[in-house]
């Protein structure tokens, strides 16, 4: 099984409330395996709404840990499409 692994980073810098909506698109082929790391780091008057959109391939896997260090209102949605059997 092939193996692969993204760090990503979200941040915030200055002051003042705003928005963040960050998108990320992943690809898993077949009898892979992904681990995606994300460090979201936003100011304290700061939000994120943020979509995942994963497409697994067959016998694929997809391994998501997420660690959020401040902001106001943080939410991350996981859109999965399962291209095979045993993804």
């Amino acid at each position: 099984m092939f193996t692969s692994r993204r760090i990503e980073t979200q941040a915030g810098f200055g002051t003042g409330a705003y928005l963040a909506n960050p998108l990320c698109e992943v690809s898993v082929a077949d009898s892979a395996l992904l681990r995606h790391y994300r460090l979201q780091r936003q100011t304290d008057d700061g939000n994120e709404m943020g979509i995942t959109a994963i497409r697994e391939g067959a016998a694929s896997r997809y391994d998501s840990t997420t660690a959020h260090l401040g902001g106001n209102l943080i939410r991350n949605e996981a859109h999965v499409w399962l291209g095979g059997e045993g993804a």
